[in-house]
């Protein structure tokens, strides 16, 4: 029962990917990357590895994934929304500009 639902939810979230019309933010980051990756030339592959159910070498498999993942030579991706990317810019701003009057009250150029 629980391969059969964790192929059937596996099966419902790749259908949400391929899905390009899907209202789901998740899928469309994903989508996005996708599409980001394929424009520059790289293969882009899902698969499912279940893990812990008594197949023979599934365990290899299972250890080998999760290395591949805490490997320095994985391409880490990273998304943020538009609000958070105008948070983000607006902080590091502002921080940066606190700095600088800062620096200009304490050495007396005011």
């Amino acid at each position: 029962t629980s391969i059969h639902h964790t192929q059937r939810f596996t099966q419902h979230a790749l259908t949400s990917i391929k899905n390009f019309f899907q209202p789901n933010s998740i899928s469309q980051k994903i989508q996005n990357q996708i599409s980001y990756l394929q424009t520059n030339t790289q293969t882009v592959t899902f698969i499912w590895i279940p893990s812990h159910i008594g197949i023979p070498g599934n365990e290899l498999a299972d250890t080998c994934a999760k290395q591949s993942i805490s490997s320095p030579h994985s391409l880490v991706l990273c998304s943020y929304s538009l609000k958070d990317s105008k948070h983000f810019i607006t902080e590091y701003i502002l921080k940066n500009w606190q700095h600088y009057w800062s620096t200009l009250r304490t050495y007396g150029h005011i």
